[in-house]
């Protein structure tokens, strides 16, 4: 007589997955940048794989932020999980956008997430600036200065590779904004913190 299997065994995953469509677009695509994100809405959903349909496995709150790979509009969770795990729904996968979902209410659930520039040491027309460490994932992080009280435009500097970079040629005693902006695409869209 067959034997009754829990919901969690290998083989009721993969029948699950097989009643979730084609979802080789996200499982096999070739891998995406890391990046951190925050959760926009009051609570998001992590899959077990990249669809609305599948089984939930965790919630995160507003305002938690997540690291993962991006693929098209889901974010992977798990750094290094093999093909054969993914398909056997063993990621953990948020919807970054449910925009273009159709689906009432769904819209933007991840955003990026950019810290805050540490100043490591001041100096009189300097400052000494963590860079992060994601900039080494990525290209395209800058150091924007502005100095509100200079008229001047900002400045934006590239990260050099999460190390530490010198802001100088400031002005003695200025008041500076600094904010870490990743500029991204052909267009330079601007994100920034």
């Amino acid at each position: 007589s067959p034997e009754a299997r829990p919901q969690g065994t290998p083989k009721a995953r993969a029948k699950a997955a097989e009643e979730l469509g084609d979802l080789s677009r996200w499982l096999q695509h070739a891998p995406g940048a890391w990046a951190s994100f925050s959760v926009v809405p009051e609570q998001a959903m992590i899959r077990t794989m990249p669809s609305t349909k599948s089984r939930p496995q965790g919630i995160l709150r507003r305002g938690d932020v997540v690291e993962g790979e991006i693929r098209s509009e889901w974010l992977l969770l798990d750094r290094g999980k093999d093909l054969r795990a993914l398909h056997r729904g063993e990621g953990r996968w948020v919807l970054i956008d449910g925009s273009g979902l159709g689906i009432a209410g769904l819209g933007l659930i991840l955003e990026r997430f950019v810290p805050r520039p540490e100043v490591r040491r001041t100096f009189s027309e300097a400052l000494e600036v963590q860079c992060l460490a994601e900039a080494r994932e990525q290209a395209g992080y800058h150091v924007e200065v502005e100095a509100p009280d200079s008229g001047d435009e900002p400045i934006r500097l590239p990260c050099p590779a999460g190390r530490v970079m010198l802001v100088h040629g400031l002005r003695p005693s200025s008041r500076v904004r600094l904010r870490f902006v990743l500029i991204t695409g052909s267009a330079g869209a601007l994100l920034g913190a």
